[in-house]
């Protein structure tokens, strides 16, 4: 018999397992952690700083999430998406390396419409089309 719960859980977790090269940042809000997963904080920042990966616990101070959040990185992937739309950071006042990014992309929340928001959809492992692919039917 397969358990529901457990199945929910690696739903849950699928947001930092899948952090790496083609999702380079994932996040948790704290209250789901300790919720919905029933672990501390600390605990699963260590675990996943024990796959190689970088992990910050934000407190609601530190973030726009109401009771905080877990962030998880994979601190090369990330870097090199800095790296390559640096430009599009340094125009908008962002920081290109990957822990203050990280930290600005957990304090502001944008809009859609702002030039750095397909920066962080990439960092996500979201798809962004570009001007370019469109006009390519890529």
């Amino acid at each position: 018999m397969v358990d529901l719960k457990e199945i929910d859980k690696e739903i849950i977790l699928s947001s930092l397992n899948n952090v790496g090269p083609s999702k380079s940042l994932g996040y948790l809000p704290l209250q789901t952690v300790q919720n919905q997963l029933a672990m501390n904080a600390d605990d699963l920042a260590r675990l996943m700083r024990g796959k190689g990966l970088q992990a910050e616990i934000l407190s609601v101070d530190e973030c726009c999430i109401n009771s905080g959040a877990i962030y998880v990185y994979d601190l090369d992937a990330l870097q090199r998406i800095l790296d390559e739309d640096r430009g599009i950071l340094e125009a908008s006042v962002w920081p290109s390396v990957a822990d203050q990014f990280v930290r600005h992309v957990a304090k502001f929340w944008l809009e859609a419409s702002h030039p750095v928001y397909a920066v962080i959809q990439r960092a996500f492992g979201d798809h962004v089309t570009s001007d370019r692919e469109s006009e390519h039917g890529i």
